[in-house]
């Protein structure tokens, strides 16, 4: 029988007593860690969202504490491992201590990694065509510029189309802007009972599913409700089988966060009536203009009609609530309104507001009784000079349109396809409206032209004809005879096809009163948006106004906010995706089974190969 030496014995327990200690001051920093860490948890993430240092302390007191202990595990396991050697048992209790210290070191480092990440990064990267999981670029710099709260409520059902989307958005804002952006995402069907009696109390709009957003220091007295309803649509157009469905959260959050930062103050925009425009109250045959009204209301506009009282231009005036004036598609003379027009685009007062205008401005009918059938005048075209802007008698007919070898030609030549100008390099506000969008087809465009110079207005070209066109001044001429005449004689084609775009939406800037002959700024910056002209009305009559997200509206809606110097709405987009049903003869086997079998021969195999190395 043989012993121990009672030294190496000794060692054994010295070693033993060692390690106990460490582990219980290993132990009470664990303990004190967590405890500290749940107290003073706070802190860290206020810290890792607003970069706010003034009670991080605390939680470094709790990193400190969980260190000591560690420290003490540490020392403890170096000041045993020399005894490794004479125990076995004593050998896998430090391999085991060593195996632990460094697992919680790691598994602590990714903890933190993964908090860092999760609430300075908390949504995903976002590499869809659309950009659903990512905000515009006007809505991210809105958001982060807010300097008063903004409280929004989601109380909607989690299988409404909407809801994940909805929640991205929200999250997305409030991450661009946690100190005054934040929202509560409250799912119906597991809402607590208490909190939506709570709200319903607090906001009478609450009636039915939908988001309240509210803004400002008293949430109650300054909030709207948006129905869950309005959130996304849905368009079976184009077949049953890839329907569209547009995504339109952003939008209208974003216009009713611009309403209340206004104190609910609707913005007025007064539409011409009595000039042969198209009406604000009946459909007539080619269109009124009763969908872009409704549309407008539903924006958060106030509009009016804006008619003559007297045909003594003296006794007309605009109204001094107004903040934008539209004049659409006038067939007649508006000698009666002009002046009125004129004195409220440049008052005379000291101090006074300057008005703000958009035309539009399509071709007329002609004139029967002069040579050539010319358009007739309806005095907005000596009006617009005065602000840069040539209405050209001139309608823009089509011939055919593409580039290149891929010529498409057009049947109805009145039909127009139009775009940006330098689409890349454009950077008016109003192009974001059309940038992305396809080139658009407008009916019955009359071309515009820049003046070079008209005091301090310039007007810049937006858009314009992107197609093979001529110009017809006569509007009693058989325009799809001239169209065969073209086709066929080569020569005439050569002298009145025009392949260069031709402007057909100008947008007017007036420099300041005063400018600083010293400023380092570019000729175009720092001027104030004045006016719009369209050379074509008829996109904005009912037959051309599908709803809030087609590209018609959202340009007049543009143009609307471009001239009152709001630019925030503009290039807000509803997002747009298609969902596809599989096939009725779909196999199972090659979309679920085979790959599941796959999988597992992957791992039998992978296994097999580790297993083979080990016994070797």
């Amino acid at each position: 029988m043989t012993t121990e030496p009672r030294s190496e014995i000794e060692d054994s327990q010295k070693a033993y007593l060692i390690l106990l200690g460490g582990g219980l001051l290993g132990a009470l920093g664990f303990v004190g860690f967590f405890i500290s860490a749940w107290w003073w948890w706070t802190p860290l993430v206020t810290w890792l969202r607003e970069g706010t240092t003034e009670e991080l302390w605390q939680f470094l007191v709790a990193e400190v504490v969980l260190f000591v202990g560690l420290g003490g595990m540490f020392a403890a396991f170096q000041s045993a491992r020399r005894f490794e050697r004479i125990d076995p048992t004593l050998r896998r209790v430090l391999y085991g201590y060593n195996a632990f210290l460094q697992l919680f070191l790691v598994g602590k480092g990714l903890a933190l990694l993964i908090v860092f990440f999760h609430i300075r990064y908390p949504l995903p990267f976002d590499t869809t065509e659309g950009g659903f999981y990512s905000l515009g670029a006007k809505t991210k710099q809105y958001i982060a510029a807010l300097d008063r709260p903004v409280e929004v409520y989601m109380v909607m059902d989690v299988r409404e189309p909407a809801y994940a989307n909805m929640l991205t958005v929200l999250t997305e804002m409030q991450s661009a802007n946690p100190r005054y952006f934040h929202f509560e995402d409250i799912p119906l069907m597991n809402a607590n009972a208490t909190r939506l009696q709570d709200l319903n109390k607090r906001f009478k709009q609450l009636t039915r599913p939908g988001i309240i957003v509210a803004y400002g220091d008293k949430p109650e007295n300054n909030a709207t409700f948006i129905a869950s309803g309005e959130l996304s649509n849905e368009d079976y157009s184009r077949g049953e089988q890839s329907p569209r469905r547009d995504f339109n959260g952003e939008v209208r959050l974003m216009q009713e966060l611009m309403f209340l930062s206004e104190n609910k103050k609707k913005p007025i925009v007064y539409i011409t009536q009595g000039h042969g425009e198209p009406s604000m109250q009946d459909r007539g045959e080619k269109g009124g203009l009763t969908r872009l009204v409704q549309l407008l209301t539903q924006g958060n506009f106030d509009v009016r009609p804006l008619t003559a009282i007297s045909p003594d231009p003296k006794k007309n005036s605009v109204p001094s609530d107004a903040d934008v004036v539209m004049v659409i598609g006038p067939q007649r003379s508006m000698s009666d309104i002009i002046p009125a027009l004129g004195t409220w685009m440049n008052p005379t007062e000291p101090g006074a507001h300057k008005g703000r205008l958009v035309a539009m401005l399509g071709p007329t009918q002609g004139i029967e009784d002069r040579p050539g059938n010319p358009m007739a005048d309806t005095g907005m075209e000596e009006f617009l000079r005065n602000f840069g802007v040539t209405a050209t008698k001139e309608q823009i007919l089509m011939l055919a349109y593409g580039s290149g070898g891929n010529l498409y030609v057009e049947d109805d030549p009145v039909n127009v396809v139009v775009d940006l100008f330098n689409p890349d390099e454009a950077r008016n506000p109003l192009a974001l409206v059309v940038k992305g969008h396809s080139a658009q087809r407008w009916r019955d465009v009359r071309r515009l032209e820049p003046l070079p110079a008209a005091g301090s207005f310039q007007a810049e070209a937006v858009m314009g004809s992107k197609c093979l066109a001529w110009t017809e001044t006569d509007m009693k001429i058989s325009v799809h005879a001239t169209m065969e005449r073209l086709r066929r004689d080569k020569t005439e084609a050569e002298q009145r096809i025009k392949g260069e775009m031709m402007p057909v939406l100008l947008a007017v800037t007036e420099s300041p009163a005063n400018p600083d002959p010293h400023s380092m700024r570019q000729p175009s910056e720092g001027r104030t948006p004045r006016l719009v002209v369209f050379g074509c009305s008829s996109i904005a009559t009912d037959p051309y106004m599908r709803d809030s997200s087609g590209p018609n509206f959202e340009l007049i809606r543009g143009s609307i906010d471009w001239t009152r110097e709001h630019y925030t709405n503009i290039g807000v987009e509803p997002k747009s995706y298609r969902f596809f049903r599989l096939p009725v003869l779909t196999s199972f086997w090659n979309l679920f089974y085979l790959p599941v079998a796959a999988l597992l021969l992957t791992v039998a195999g992978l296994g097999l190969i580790v297993w083979n190395v080990r016994r070797s």
